[in-house]
């Protein structure tokens, strides 16, 4: 929740009013109940996404479910933030190219 948190002030709108990140979250998340029960999945990753997985999971040293549910939140987030119009933008550090990412 946190990282989504930061995704959302980061890609505030140039009005400089912070979103309200509630609106893009589904009505379980929003209500702060936790969903009663859970689904389990089998997941098979090529040889190189285990390997991204792992070193994201080393790297922030997180498990791999968790390192998955925060790429599945991004996502959403992304996806929401688009369907409303909006644009994601990724600066470099110089401030001197900035490319829209686009979600298909």
């Amino acid at each position: 929740m946190y990282l989504m948190y930061i995704l959302c002030v980061f890609m505030m709108s140039n009005d400089n009013q912070k979103p309200d990140i509630r609106q893009l979250l589904p009505e379980s998340e929003q209500s702060g109940e936790d969903m009663p029960t859970k689904a389990a999945i089998t997941l098979k990753l090529s040889q190189r996404e285990m390997r991204v997985l792992d070193e994201l999971a080393e790297k922030k040293e997180l498990t791999k479910v968790a390192v998955i549910r925060q790429a599945l939140r991004l996502y959403q987030l992304l996806d929401a933030r688009l369907a409303l119009g909006e644009k994601v933008l990724v600066e470099d550090a110089a401030g001197v190219k900035t490319t829209e990412l686009i979600l298909l």
